[in-house]
């Protein structure tokens, strides 16, 4: 079934909010793919630690069979990065990029607020327009690692 094939690819704790919310969603767009790989970032920073995997970390709960549960979880870490808490710490081993995910999913959170069902004239990104918001955000938040410089696209370098 198109669902099941949907959870074989992006296991629920990558999955967007949009589709744990609205499972009934048949066209996936391109953005839905990109917030999937902005929310690989704080699984792997606030759980791995020199290349290994930590036990009883503050995200354990997001691997679930619930869509729900997981949309939960994962929109309370939005909220709490967004109120500056400090809930949520990085690892040693990615304290310089923690900055990278904060500030992709503070724009995430951005994203969300516009498209919320209230607001119906929000016009839906291209493709072209998620692909250069992502990388304007990535180089606003980057500009400490220079890894990352380098994967930059020229045309999105200052």
């Amino acid at each position: 079934s198109k669902q099941n094939d949907c959870e074989r690819v992006v296991p629920f704790v990558f999955m967007a909010l949009e589709l744990l919310y609205d499972r009934s969603r048949t066209t996936r767009l391109y953005r839905h793919d990109n917030e999937s790989m902005i929310w690989i970032l704080p699984w792997v920073f606030l759980r791995f630690k020199d290349g290994k995997e930590m036990k009883r970390t503050p995200l354990e709960r997001w691997r679930t069979r619930d869509y729900n549960t997981c949309r939960v979880l994962k929109r309370d870490l939005i909220f709490t990065l967004r109120a500056l808490e400090l809930r949520y710490v990085p690892t040693e081993s990615y304290k310089v990029e923690w900055k990278l995910a904060h500030t992709l999913l503070d724009w995430l959170y951005d994203e969300a607020f516009v498209r919320r069902p209230s607001r119906k004239s929000a016009r839906e990104l291209t493709s072209s327009e998620v692909y250069a918001k992502f990388w304007e955000e990535v180089t606003v938040a980057g500009v400490d690692i220079d890894y990352l410089r380098e994967l930059i696209p020229d045309e999105f370098r200052t």
